[in-house]
């Protein structure tokens, strides 16, 4: 489909870049920040001991044990930094926006890839969801979504958190190319 094609198309924005870029950055500082924590409490401890057999035992089994916890780390890194780089790949290389709308056609690509094309007379309503996920700390973070919901009844969550919009944005556009389709919870 050519771009050109489309009223309104929302792509992946910066804040989903910026965020990928910083989840990579962390994943390398993470190892290094381990081998030099593990490298200055050694430093420590070499200092102020003398040389014998049970301390070197000792450190023997400690320098494997932080020699293991360096290389899980290490390997968690280069996982976490490759899914990142994968994922940053596919969004850069899709053909198709996250959501978008020709004259004819809504376009949405879901958290899984598929891509799904719906004419608008089959479209009954769009809603907005918003779904908060608590962790074991008390924090907590907000997940938002334009659900279309056909005349059949089928309904589609699309993920907005790669948008650079927010919902409101997204309403406002809909309002303006699509006034027939019922907006709700936005």
């Amino acid at each position: 489909m050519n771009k050109d094609d489309y009223e309104f198309a929302f792509f992946a924005g910066e804040k989903y870049y910026i965020s990928s870029v910083v989840g990579i950055i962390v994943s390398i500082i993470f190892p290094l920040f381990l081998i030099a924590s593990i490298q200055g409490h050694d430093s420590e401890h070499n200092l102020g001991s003398s040389s014998s057999y049970s301390y070197s035992s000792a450190s023997a089994e400690k320098g494997s044990v932080e020699g293991f916890l360096i290389f899980f780390a290490i390997i968690a890194s280069v996982i976490i930094i490759t899914l990142i780089v994968r994922s940053m790949n596919a969004e850069k290389d899709s053909k198709y926006p996250i959501l978008a709308g020709t004259a004819e056609e809504m376009v949405f690509r879901l958290s899984n890839g598929n891509v799904h094309f719906l004419e608008w007379e089959i479209i009954d309503s769009i809603s907005h969801k918003q779904v908060v996920d608590y962790d074991e700390d008390g924090g907590s973070s907000t997940s938002h979504y334009i659900c279309p919901k056909t005349k059949k009844g089928e309904v589609f969550e699309i993920s907005i958190s790669k948008l650079d919009e927010n919902y409101s944005d997204i309403q406002q556009v809909l309002h303006k190319y699509h006034s027939e389709i019922s907006l709700i919870d936005f």
